[in-house]
């Protein structure tokens, strides 16, 4: 019989989050449009997450002054992996981003 031994998940270094555009990409793509911005500090180790700049209480938010042409093509990396993912998910799960739907619980089934 075997046993069941939980994996640790691998983790992303920030170094390659920040340099293969993922940190560009989340802003551009979901803090921004919020009026957040997501940052990241270089340090004497290297990068470290710095936190949440918000400027919610500007009605535009945030926004990249220019994005140079390597920027430009990190995000369409992404937007190609996004797409990739969107359908296997949606093959297996039926969805791409997981949608907001309670499930339900036996008190809330119907007879």
């Amino acid at each position: 019989m075997s046993e069941n031994v939980a994996q640790p998940v691998p983790e992303l270094a920030l170094r390659e989050f920040v340099d293969s555009g993922l940190l560009q990409e989340v802003n551009r793509q979901f803090f921004h449009p919020l009026g957040l911005a997501l940052y990241v500090r270089n340090g004497g180790s290297g990068p470290a997450l710095g936190g949440i700049w918000d400027g919610r209480d500007d009605p535009e938010g945030f926004i990249f002054e220019a994005f140079t042409p390597e920027e430009i093509e990190r995000g369409r990396v992404i937007q190609a992996e996004q797409e990739r993912r969107a359908s296997a998910r949606y093959g297996v799960l039926g969805f791409g981003v997981q949608p907001l739907q309670a499930a339900a619980t036996p008190s809330q089934e119907g007879p």
